[in-house]
């Protein structure tokens, strides 16, 4: 028996028509599985390949395509990443298990072993750690072992395993050719608390003559070490020698200037940096560099008025 008309019928059925049809995710999702294909690691189109399948409810059938294909080609190493990032993504337990496998199966694979650390790190495992450095070992890709490595000292550091950083950093150091290479290393090496290592390294990195202004990077960064290591009087002579080599509009001298002032141990030591600076100044009245000196040291302490009238002095 049919049901008798609704006032609204008429525009259900229009709605209902106009809605386009529901595309069989299958094939909407080509383009992203063939752009997964071509390289497995990329983000955005696993994560719109996730979204269309939720979306079609059909979630299982996506995992399912992939252990099919796997099934009769054990060896695709890309396939076997996408379906363990699918199995990550969507928080299947499964995850684990596949990863493993992986590993065996793929052990020089970089970015499985960082897959292997995401997953094992989400259940608290012991070894997960373990994996991302050997993911940041076998990385060839220089941007992605970078970020791999930033997350290595923080996790190492975070997680009470300091000798693997130390570990991995001082081989990174002793693997690094350039100045500017080794320099970023030392401020991991700092990062992780590592001071003594972050001093040898940023010293290696010196006695390759490096440009002047990679040379103040390294100078201030040596002194950094050095302060964090209660050698406060090595620091305060290093910068003293920096101040020396740079020019009174140097983009760093202020900086520089306060740090060396953080460095004074007692109020005796800063009044005494102060009457230095006076005394250089006064020796010299129409020395620019020494009036700036002495007003970056006054500004350093706050003492804002005594610096305005130190360069007010100094352009009469």
């Amino acid at each position: 028996m049919a049901r008798p008309l609704r006032p609204w019928s008429a525009l259900l059925l229009t709605l209902a028509l106009a809605l386009p049809a529901v595309e069989d995710p299958a094939t909407a999702t080509l383009p992203l599985r063939a752009a997964l294909h071509e390289d497995a690691t990329l983000e955005a189109p696993l994560t719109q390949l996730v979204e269309t399948w939720r979306a079609a409810e059909r979630l299982p059938d996506l995992l399912a395509l992939y252990r099919t294909h796997l099934s009769r080609y054990p060896q695709d190493a890309g396939a076997t990443v996408v379906l363990i990032r699918l199995l990550h993504a969507t928080r299947d337990p499964a995850a684990t298990t596949a990863v493993r496998q992986a590993l065996v199966d793929f052990p020089q694979s970089a970015y499985l072993h960082w897959l292997a650390f995401l997953v094992l790190d989400e259940t608290h495992d012991a070894g997960a750690l373990d994996q991302l450095a050997l993911a940041v070992t076998l990385e060839t890709v220089a941007w992605r072992r970078d970020q791999w490595t930033e997350r290595l000292i923080t996790e190492a550091v975070k997680g009470g395993r300091r000798d693997l950083a130390e570990r991995h950093l001082a081989a990174a150091a002793a693997q690094e050719a350039t100045a500017g290479g080794k320099l970023v290393i030392a401020k991991r090496q700092a990062q992780a608390g590592l001071h003594q290592a972050a001093l040898a390294t940023i010293t290696n990195a010196l006695a390759g003559d490096p440009a002047p202004e990679l040379l103040v990077d390294l100078e201030v960064e040596a002194a950094a070490s050095e302060a964090a290591l209660k050698q406060a009087a090595a620091a305060a002579t290093r910068l003293d020698a920096l101040l020396q080599r740079l020019g009174p509009d140097h983009w760093r001298r202020a900086e520089i200037t306060r740090r060396r002032l953080e460095l004074a141990g007692s109020d005796e030591e800063r009044s005494a940096m102060i009457a230095a600076a006076r005394a250089r100044l006064a020796a010299n009245p129409g020395d620019d560099a020494a009036a700036l000196d002495l007003a970056r040291l006054l500004l350093a302490l706050d003492r804002r008025r005594d610096a305005l009238t130190v360069l007010t002095a100094a352009t009469t």
